[in-house]
């Protein structure tokens, strides 16, 4: 289901990006430029503390998934296709990932992955709880720290 994202995916990870659901949710809820986006994207491909992958069902892509390891963690972003919503398939690519991680040396893995979701994404909560993620302490800022422990 998840294969490595190539620059060939710039313009639908773009679009994924600037979707008004995706913003309202993200870190960021500004728009990206193209180019901004080219260049932030041609970086996290060479990146060898970042791994990006493209959640395919049947041949079509229906999302994205990261994650930035930073010392001993990592820290997730991904987002399900606006046409793909509302079919679990946000749990279906979070479990993916942790079968990718799991295939990593011992040596090589995350301690742990965090996930940061705001307190209203509901469904990437419940996609996240469902996959084994579990809540640490109260929310902060308006964002809910979830962890993943491989």
């Amino acid at each position: 289901m998840l294969r490595r994202a190539t620059i060939d995916d710039a313009a639908r990870l773009f679009a994924w990006r600037n979707n008004v659901v995706t913003r309202q949710y993200a870190r960021s809820s500004e728009p990206v430029d193209f180019a901004k986006h080219m260049n932030w994207l041609a970086g996290k491909l060479a990146d060898t503390a970042s791994a990006l992958w493209v959640g395919e069902v049947r041949g079509v892509p229906v999302a994205q998934v990261r994650v930035d390891i930073d010392g001993g963690t990592a820290l997730l972003d991904y987002a399900v296709a606006p046409s793909a919503r509302r079919q679990g398939l946000g749990t279906a690519v979070l479990r993916a990932l942790q079968r990718e991680v799991m295939l990593c040396p011992a040596d090589s893995r995350p301690a742990g992955i965090l996930a940061q979701v705001k307190t209203d994404n509901i469904a990437s909560l419940r996609a996240l709880r469902s996959s084994g993620w579990v809540a640490e302490g109260e929310p902060v800022g308006g964002f809910v720290n979830l962890w993943w422990m491989p």
